[in-house]
C-alpha cells in the first residue's frame, strides 16, 4: 500500500495493524498522539526527497520566498 501524504500515515498503521515507514522526525511526534511505536529499519534506507511545489505565478511574491526559507532550514535542522 502506498499513500500520498506522511501525514495520513500514522492514521492508517493505528487503525489497520499494518507497519508504516516514517521519516523519524515524523514517526517521533506521531507517537504522542496515537498507539504506535517507533523502531530502527532493520536495512539501510534510500534517502526521501522532498519537493516545494508552487504556481509559478506566485514565486514572484515576497511571502513564497520566506516559505522557501523555512523549508529549507527545517529540512537542514531535520538531517543535523
Amino acid at each position: 500500500m502506498t499513500v500520498p501524504s506522511f501525514l495520513a500515515l500514522p492514521l492508517i498503521v493505528e487503525a489497520s495493524g499494518l507497519i508504516g515507514v516514517l521519516p523519524e522526525q515524523l514517526a517521533r511526534r506521531a507517537m504522542k498522539t496515537t498507539a504506535m511505536a517507533v523502531f530502527e529499519l532493520p536495512f539501510d534506507a534510500e534517502p526521501v526527497t522532498c519537493s516545494m511545489l508552487a504556481s509559478a505565478a506566485l514565486m514572484p511574491h515576497p511571502e513564497m520566498h520566506w516559505m522557501q526559507q523555512q523549508l529549507t532550514l527545517a529540512a537542514a535542522e531535520s538531517v543535523a
